[in-house]
């Protein structure tokens, strides 16, 4: 596993990225075991490029890194929602790894996109209801994001550059964004104890414990164990007129 927690209060080699724009976007001081990225996409939002604008971070200092059997990137980004009055924000990843012919292949993480059953190197932090979201003090929204790298790009012989990009789409983003706790690793592959799943199977041949509860119409029901299954024979036939009537198994 590969981690950079920023728990030393530097940068730990990471720098602004020459992707997108270079004049504005800083890496701030850090003073809270966060690495601080200062932002203003205020002068953006005219019509000729209000659609998207995008700055970030990279990591280059990447010597001997192999992500041969890592299959998983994710960090904490933080972000403010009084920093913009209008527009979203996306984080967009890549790595660029160098094959021996010397050729650089880009983007090679991606995260699964279910809508369009394909795969997408970018994560609307915005709006994803479906990210880990945990609101601080001050107004700051702490997200967990994960990226899953593309299998096809696995065997790929060194990593040499790590992009983290903040990618503006019609916002007038205004202030600082941090990033923490990014790392990359293999998932955990725990084996699953399946006879948890399985409490009661009744192949013993009885109900195990099984009865007809109290909630309801009691003598409406029966359990018995019929082919090593739980049989409920149930009889509503004198509850027609009251409308409804329920048997609960205990």
């Amino acid at each position: 596993m590969v981690k950079w927690d920023f728990d030393d209060n530097t940068a730990q080699g990471w720098e602004v990225s020459n992707w997108g724009i270079t004049d504005g976007p800083s890496i701030g001081s850090n003073t809270d075991g966060r690495l601080k990225f200062d932002l203003d996409y205020t002068q953006y939002t005219t019509e000729d490029n209000k659609y998207w604008v995008q700055a970030g971070i990279g990591q280059t200092n990447l010597s001997g890194v192999d992500l041969k059997g890592k299959d998983t990137v994710s960090f904490d980004f933080y972000d403010k929602d009084d920093a913009k009055s209008k527009g979203e924000l996306t984080i967009k990843a890549s790595i660029q790894t160098e094959n021996p012919e010397g050729e650089w292949k880009d983007v090679i993480i991606t995260d699964l996109d279910s809508e369009n059953g394909g795969l997408k190197d970018c994560v609307d932090v915005t709006t994803d209801s479906s990210l880990l979201s945990e609101e601080l003090e001050d107004g700051w929204i702490k997200k967990t994001v994960t990226f899953k790298l593309d299998e096809a790009n696995m065997e790929k012989t060194e990593a040499k550059s790590f992009v983290l990009l903040v990618v503006g789409r019609d916002t007038d983003y205004n202030g600082s964004v941090y990033f923490d706790n990014i790392t990359i690793s293999k998932a955990s592959s725990q084996p699953v104890d399946t006879d948890i799943n399985k409490l009661y199977d009744f192949e013993d041949g009885t109900v195990q414990g099984w009865n007809v509860s109290g909630w309801g119409d009691k003598d409406a029901i029966a359990v018995s164990n019929d082919l090593k299954r739980l049989k409920a024979d149930i009889d509503f036939s004198g509850k027609a007129g009251n409308g409804w009537a329920e048997v609960v198994q205990l």
